[in-house]
């Protein structure tokens, strides 16, 4: 289980910390790569907890503020794709990837079609 999950996210629930977690994984040894655009992501692991639910993993991409509990994802100018790696899991299969794509709802997508209202003027 990731958040944000893999596939489209609007950008207004994608939250400050990255999270995974597998059913008795072992995550003292795990790292994170977050890519977006060809380019690393600094991320910043927080301590690993377990006993609390499933063990997880979480971490802060581009080491915002752990008390910023406020924060909001900065609206994207255009679609913003991130690659997660998270590898070295212990007790599980080793290697976890996916891609996460943030996006703004309110924005017109490519395809958009938009409709004027019969005897609306076009300027």
């Amino acid at each position: 289980m990731s958040w944000p999950p893999p596939g489209y996210v609007p950008y207004s629930i994608v939250y400050p910390r990255g999270s995974f977690s597998y059913p008795d994984a072992d995550f003292t040894s795990a790292t994170v790569t977050q890519i977006s655009s060809g380019t690393n992501v600094p991320v910043r692991l927080e301590p690993v907890a377990t006993g609390r639910g499933e063990n997880r993993l979480v971490w802060l991409p581009d080491n915002l503020d752990t008390d910023d509990y406020a924060f909001a994802w900065p609206r994207p100018a255009a679609d913003e794709t991130y690659a997660v790696t998270i590898q070295n899991v212990g007790g599980t299969p080793g290697t976890f990837t996916h891609s996460v794509t943030v996006f703004d709802p309110d924005a017109p997508g490519p395809d958009s079609v938009l409709s004027l209202a019969p005897g609306a003027v076009q300027l």
